[in-house]
């Protein structure tokens, strides 16, 4: 079974809760964020295996701003992380951004949120290299 702390931070916090529960049942630590004010300096200060960010936030704040300072920082940047979002072509736009500038480490994966398919996902994360298509 893994052992691995995931990061979960998403503005939606009955989606949080779900994606918590799930994730501890398979064996993952957990640490959630509902709002991106402090996420990133907890995350450096304390680097998780994984991370599963939501992209859309209420007041127009977006979680590729947080995937992208991580990535520019050393302590962070090989750290794997898993982008969700309900708007499809916001998820392939940012998706596209990214790959654009060689960001390593990031998956995508839309929502609603197959768990089997995020648990799977989640595992190779975890052990290969970003896909590059």
């Amino acid at each position: 079974m893994p052992t691995d702390t995931i990061a979960l931070v998403d503005g939606d916090t009955a989606f949080l809760a779900e994606l918590e529960r799930s994730l501890q049942k398979e064996g993952y630590q957990t640490r959630s964020f509902s709002e991106l004010a402090g996420t990133y300096d907890s995350l450096c200060i304390n680097p998780p295996d994984a991370a599963i960010i939501g992209l859309l936030f209420p007041e127009h704040k977006h979680g590729i701003d947080l995937v992208t300072l991580l990535k520019l920082r050393p302590e962070t940047r090989a750290m794997p992380i898993i982008m969700t979002a309900l708007d499809l072509p916001f998820l392939s736009s940012c998706k596209e951004r990214l790959q654009e500038r060689a960001v390593p480490a990031v998956w995508t994966l839309a929502r609603p949120i197959d768990q089997q398919k995020l648990v799977a996902l989640l595992r190779e994360s975890l052990t290969s290299t970003p896909p590059t298509d």
